[in-house]
């Protein structure tokens, strides 16, 4: 008599920190997009954007949902920083 072993696994149980910093949280939030070269809301100080720097050498400007301090945690407001590559 043959018997069915089934393949399917487990969800992994995520840490507290992998739950608090999922990408997927960040790139299915209303606020994510990436911004046009000639994007005129750069210029607003409350705005939370990134840059993304791709395999063709392409910088690009992403704005991201301002992040919420968890407990424990400050939110840091970095005012320059730079690209190395």
């Amino acid at each position: 008599m043959a018997t069915a072993v089934s393949t399917v696994q487990p969800a992994p149980i995520k840490s507290q920190y992998e739950e608090h910093y999922d990408p997927t949280v960040i790139l299915k939030h209303p606020e994510f997009a990436i911004l046009p070269d000639d994007a005129v809301d750069l210029s607003d100080k409350k705005l939370n954007v990134a840059c993304a720097y791709n395999e063709k050498h392409e910088v690009t400007m992403i704005k991201k949902p301002m992040p919420k301090a968890g407990k424990g945690e400050c939110v840091v407001h970095v005012r320059a920083t730079g690209i190395c590559g």
